[in-house]
């Protein structure tokens, strides 16, 4: 996974998670044993059995973001295999393979501890990513945004500039996985056609055949009223 949160991407994210991140901090729970840190166990060593090792931990994070058990599962099979020191050549660590200025973000706004190659963090960090990343873009093209980071997805939407190679056969590779799930929160219709895309992306830059997805973008672009309850 590559990138972090800037200019528009970011002030639209902090519009678009206003709701989650009040939902997240009424579920953060802490306690004495754990420290500072949103129920981090002290322990590195894998939860489940060994046919599940992770599970425990992947359920966690799926029930604080509402995010499907299987998305998380099947986005960590592909970045990592389970490998929790896991890192790539661009840096990306541990388990969800984070990277270290998007994990920095991700640490501040969910309070998860210093180490993003603690398998617990690690889990939480890319479950509220992807959680993110559905909430600006929907499925399947939040996946595109979690391997190449939004503002480089932003750009083959909007920008005339086609995705990588590598980011096409992630999409392709992941996305018909995870297509019998889907959170109980549903991303706005509005996000679904502003970014719409399929499993299969041709390569070269995204045709664009009516001004809708180009209206979408301003209405994107545009901060929406802060409701109140």
């Amino acid at each position: 996974m590559t990138g972090t949160l800037r200019g528009g991407a970011r002030a639209v994210m902090a519009i678009a998670l206003m709701a989650l991140l009040s939902a997240c901090a009424q579920t953060g729970t802490r306690s004495a044993s754990n420290g500072p840190y949103y129920n981090r166990p002290d322990s590195t060593s894998p939860p489940g059995p060994p046919s599940d090792p992770w599970g425990p931990w992947i359920r966690d994070a799926s029930r604080r973001f509402d995010v499907p058990e299987l998305w998380i599962r099947e986005v960590m099979r592909q970045e990592s295999g389970g490998r929790a020191n896991a890192v790539s050549p661009a840096g990306a660590m541990g388990l969800m393979q984070v990277m270290p200025g998007t994990y920095r973000e991700l640490q501040a706004r969910y309070n998860l501890g210093p180490d993003p190659y603690h398998p617990y963090d690690s889990i939480q960090a890319g479950a509220a990513y992807l959680r993110e990343m559905y909430e600006l873009y929907g499925n399947p093209a939040f996946l595109a945004a979690y391997n190449a980071g939004p503002r480089r997805l932003e750009e083959y939407l909007w920008g005339g500039r086609g995705l990588p190679n590598e980011t096409r056969n992630y999409v392709s590779r992941i996305g018909p996985r995870i297509a019998s799930a889907a959170p109980n929160r549903r991303a706005a219709p509005e996000v679904y056609a502003a970014a719409e895309m399929g499993f299969y992306v041709p390569a070269g830059p995204r045709p664009v055949g009516s001004g809708t997805a180009l209206a979408l973008r301003d209405q994107r672009d545009t901060p929406a009223p802060v409701q109140v309850a």
